[in-house]
């Protein structure tokens, strides 16, 4: 009698032990197995599987392959029941019936050779397996079980961070936040649940997409994995879409999904066409989470932004119905469909406010794709453009600004993409455009702020869109080689990281007044500092007679000065106007600029050094008035041209500052910036009239060939950011960012070149004169000799 009380009392214990126990073994089993290992197991052990059915699509006996399929889903199915199957069914039963149908019909299939039946129980094994990823953080967090689950969230995608996220594990954050003490359990819970339904949201209208992609091309397993995938997401999405749904339109939509799993396996594609549509039809009101009004503000303002560039890129690429441009086209397709993409997020949105402006977009949007497909004509897309934003303005109620920063990172990595796109496909001419067109969409007023926060991070990136930083190289540099895609596709990874940290620090400190004061003095100082050693160079040996010739000087900078103050006035009345267009404005600036630098200081060098010119010029200063004219003009326009290159550019770089914090904060910064150029420029002026003369006019020689080389240094690399010139980099050869800042010298043969080339000339042509004085000097005095004999 003891021994069976005794042995009731240890039952009892078990028992009750037991009901502490499953939230317990989910620890150990996480620590000890890492459920997402297990899964990517089981996944790639499903694609060796299909990788032998295709190779017995091939083969004499195909046999062999079929039970190598079969023994790889057995391995599968094993792995599964030892590994997960006992926490699987313990956290999400639904999740541990749908992976033991599929395991069960991934057998048969393997051994029947059925390639389309096997993809679509992969699809559904990998989804469901995220769905108990899914319950099981979930249900692990409300028990207080921290450790439980982060290991189960371990076991989940992620969205792409490409397009309006960066990669942020927000579920894992408010995890480790809960565990520090810093967020409730509640709120814990509200934020997994949050990011975990974004993303497999994000996931299923993808998966659906792909799967109607796949079918219009007839790829019949390709399009069963995404048909497996939807009854997985759908299934981990169902409890919220019930909630916001109601039951019948989610049982509705369970319906549809197992219609379209069989419509794809008969390859009926009208059918799963028309099941797609019923689907997306159905999920029209779903929305995962709530959007707050600042993130509305900014899905709008992007929808806007991408919808306005597809007519523009399309009507590059399309002459009289014929395609002249393949590449703006798959832009405009690009646009369109990140265009789609946003606006899949906000129809719910609009639908609760204005279903029929909704309802009309979709059939924008779809009418363009039609037409473009057709080739059809730019301007038949340029009348639903221009609807399709009057909708986007009115309906979500958002201030659009082309100018954005967030919105201008974005449009370049989506350039960056297809930039990476066209090389995989061989069309490095295609991918070399890209990249001008995303560094210029970037340089028109992005780069600026990120130079003005934090140059070296600029010179990263800027160097990554051209021709390396030290051991790496460059986007141009690479495509120039015609490197492999992998990679070019590893050097735009790379300038994405760049930019994703540039993004969050003008995000972080871009709006503060005194961080915008202090960056627009900056670049004002910097700016008006390479004026003042231009103007010192030039007027340094205008002292004694030659004063008078400042005075024309002195006029042009004046005139630079109300020309750049005009333009900085211009630049807010035709802001995107300047933006689009600034680095071509700025590039035909320096070129002016350069073309009179050379003719000037050709005459320069030759006037100011040749002996005996002032006195010639004395003798005979009644006959030349009209020369008098001219070289005040000609030094007019050298003062003007060397400021207002610098003042054109300054106005280019407070673009950017302007559109973050407005004008009256920026002109305090020019007042700063303008105090200490003073301050700078009186003591350079001052100091030159302590040099001996002599020793002033080799200084002198000295800065302005400086000057000129470094103009045209960086006038050469504005031509070849526009793709005015071409781009021929000298191997092994990478010159430090202080090089390319203060000299204009950056590794190309074209650069390097004209630099040097224009040096060459101006002192060639100095001392050619030199000799041909010195020969007719010559000449005349031996002409006396010759007649006296």
């Amino acid at each position: 009698m003891r021994r069976t009380q005794k042995f009731a009392l240890i039952l009892m214990l078990a028992t009750v032990s037991l009901m502490f126990l499953p939230a317990q073994s989910r620890s150990a089993h996480a620590e000890q197995r890492e459920y997402w290992q297990v899964a990517a197991q089981i996944n790639d052990l499903f694609f060796e599987a299909q990788s032998d059915l295709f190779a017995a699509g091939r083969a004499e006996n195909p046999a062999e392959h079929f039970v190598s399929a079969h023994d790889k889903i057995e391995q599968a199915d094993l792995l599964y029941q030892d590994a997960l199957k006992a926490d699987v069914a313990n956290i999400a039963p639904d999740a541990d019936t749908a992976i033991h149908t599929a395991l069960t019909s991934a057998l048969d299939a393997a051994q029947n050779g059925e390639g389309g039946a096997l993809a679509l129980a992969r699809g559904q094994v990998w989804t469901n397996l995220l769905y108990a990823g899914y319950s099981g953080a979930l249900t692990d967090l409300q028990h207080d079980n921290l450790a439980g689950a982060a290991a189960w969230l371990r076991l989940r995608e992620f969205r792409p961070s490409t397009r309006l996220t960066l990669v942020a594990d927000l579920a894992a954050q408010a995890v480790a936040a809960l565990n520090s003490g810093s967020l409730d359990a509640e709120d814990a819970v509200l934020r997994v649940r949050n990011d975990l339904n974004d993303t497999y949201y994000f996931h299923l209208r993808d998966a659906l997409n792909h799967l109607e992609d796949a079918a219009s091309k007839n790829y019949g397993v390709r399009a069963a994995e995404y048909a497996g995938q939807l009854q997985g997401y759908a299934a981990i999405l169902r409890d919220d879409m019930t909630a916001k749904l109601g039951e019948g339109a989610v049982s509705d939509l369970q319906t549809q999904v197992t219609q379209l799993q069989q419509h794809t396996l008969a390859q009926d594609w009208s059918a799963v066409q028309a099941d797609i549509d019923a689907i997306r039809a159905g999920l029209t009101n779903y929305q995962p989470v709530e959007f707050s009004r600042a993130q509305i503000e900014e899905r709008g303002r992007l929808l806007y932004l991408f919808i306005s560039l597809i007519h523009y890129e399309y009507s590059q690429g399309v002459r009289n119905g014929e395609i002249t441009a393949p590449i703006e086209i798959q832009e405009a397709t690009t646009f369109r469909e990140q265009a789609q993409a946003i606006f899949e997020e906000l129809r719910p949105v609009m639908s609760q406010t204005d279903p029929t402006s909704a309802d009309r977009l979709a059939e924008l949007l779809a009418q363009m794709e039609t037409t473009m497909q057709a080739v059809g004509e730019p301007g038949v897309i340029k009348s639903y453009e221009n609807e399709a934003l009057a909708i986007v303005e009115d309906a979500l109620a958002v201030k659009v600004d082309l100018n954005d920063t967030e919105s201008a990172f974005i449009v370049t990595k989506t350039l960056l993409d297809d930039l990476v796109t066209s090389v995989r496909a061989g069309r490095y001419d295609d991918a070399e455009r890209t990249r001008l067109e995303a560094y210029g969409m970037l340089e028109a007023g992005t780069e600026k702020l990120i130079f003005a926060f934090d140059p070296q991070l600029g010179a990263e990136i800027e160097g990554l869109f051209w021709l390396g930083n030290g051991d790496s190289d460059g986007l141009a540099t690479a495509l120039a080689d015609h490197r492999p895609a992998d990679e070019i596709a590893a050097i735009r990874a790379e300038l994405g990281k760049k930019m994703n940290e540039a993004q969050v620090l003008i995000g972080a400190g871009a709006n503060e007044p005194n961080v915008i004061i202090f960056n627009t003095a900056t670049i004002v100082f910097r700016e008006g500092l390479e004026a003042v050693v231009i103007l010192a160079a030039l007027m340094a040996s205008m002292v004694a007679d030659r004063k008078k010739q400042r005075l024309p000087m002195v006029v042009g900078v004046g005139a630079a000065l109300v020309a750049t103050a005009l333009t900085f006035w211009l630049a807010q009345i035709l802001l995107s106007s300047l933006a689009r267009f600034g680095q071509r404005l700025e590039a035909v600036v320096s070129l002016i600029a350069v073309v009179v630098l050379l003719v000037i200081l050709n005459w320069f060098f030759h006037k100011l050094y040749w002996t005996g010119w002032m006195a010639r010029f004395h003798r005979h200063k009644k006959k030349l008035v009209s020369a008098e004219v001219g070289q005040f003009l000609g030094l007019a326009l050298l003062g003007f041209s060397s400021v207002y290159r610098e003042g054109f550019e300054t106005v280019l770089f407070l673009q950017a500052l302007v559109l973050d914090a407005g004008v009256a904060v920026v002109l305090e910064g020019v007042a700063l910036g303008m105090a200490g150029v003073i301050i700078v420029g009186v003591l350079a002026f001052k100091f030159q009239t302590r040099l001996p003369y002599k020793h002033m006019l080799i200084v002198t020689g000295v800065l302005i060939l400086t000057v000129l080389f470094m103009m045209v240094g960086n006038t050469v690399h504005l031509l070849q950011a526009v793709g005015w010139l071409p781009i021929t980099p000298i191997e092994h050869l990478n010159t430090p960012y202080w090089l390319g800042l203060w000299f204009g010298v950056f590794p190309t043969w074209q650069g390097i070149g004209l630099q040097f080339g224009a040096v060459a000339f101006v002192i060639g042509s100095y001392y050619a004169a030199e000799m041909l004085k010195h020969r007719k000097r010559n000449h005349r005095s031996a002409a006396p000799q010759r007649s006296m004999a």
